[in-house]
């Protein structure tokens, strides 16, 4: 079986797991749910394009990047208890999206590996790191099956450290070893999967 339809099967699946748990988790988990249905758009509309159209379908990466980041940094925001930590993740949003419309017109083609991507991936790291940071720095018992954001944070932390270095190098191997370009874009499928699969377990923590 194709692993992207494996992939956009999980993403549909914690669509829906998200949208059966909302009254189990804070209001925030809401943004979770608009993201989801943002990349089932985008992903189904990758696939299509790439797999049936054989074109290419980057140009939907350069614009998603930003809605999927300022989701992710508000979401994190609302889950710090330092206030200049919440201050800053908000207006790295701001940042973000200034970098990711200046790279994507003036510093590549819309057919590149979009730039804004390795900052996510960067960005995203540090906001698992810090609130990972925050748990050790609590006075209590910690009992992860009640902590979503826990699971959504390692999926988070290890999805977005393997492919800063996959990622990063894929436009370069694409143009030298175009051979390679398939089973790593089969390792970005696998982290994508387990990403979501975190969210699941993430959503349904409450609930247990």
């Amino acid at each position: 079986m194709d692993l992207q339809i494996v992939y956009i099967a999980t993403v549909v699946i914690c669509f829906f797991v998200s949208l059966l748990n909302q009254k189990h988790n804070e209001p925030y988990f809401k943004v979770f749910t608009f993201l989801l249905f943002v990349i089932i758009v985008v992903e189904t509309s990758g696939y299509t394009i790439n797999k049936v159209l054989k074109s290419d379908n980057q140009f939907l990466f350069h614009i998603y990047g930003p809605i999927e980041y300022t989701c992710i940094a508000y979401i994190y925001s609302s889950t710090f208890k330092n206030r200049i930590a919440k201050k800053i993740t908000l207006f790295s949003i701001f940042i973000f999206i200034i970098f990711s419309a200046f790279s994507s017109l003036y510093l590549q083609t819309f057919t590149d590996t979009p730039y804004n991507f390795l900052l996510r991936c960067l960005l995203i790291i540090g906001l698992s790191l810090f609130y990972f940071y925050e748990l050790y720095l609590k006075d209590e018992i910690i009992i992860l099956t009640k902590l979503p954001m826990f699971w959504i944070s390692v999926g988070n932390f290890f999805f977005y450290a393997g492919n800063f270095f996959l990622m990063g190098l894929i436009d370069t191997l694409e143009r030298m070893h175009s051979d390679l370009v398939k089973p790593l874009f089969n390792i970005n499928t696998i982290l994508n999967i387990f990403l979501y699969v975190m969210f699941i377990v993430g959503f349904l923590c409450k609930r247990r």
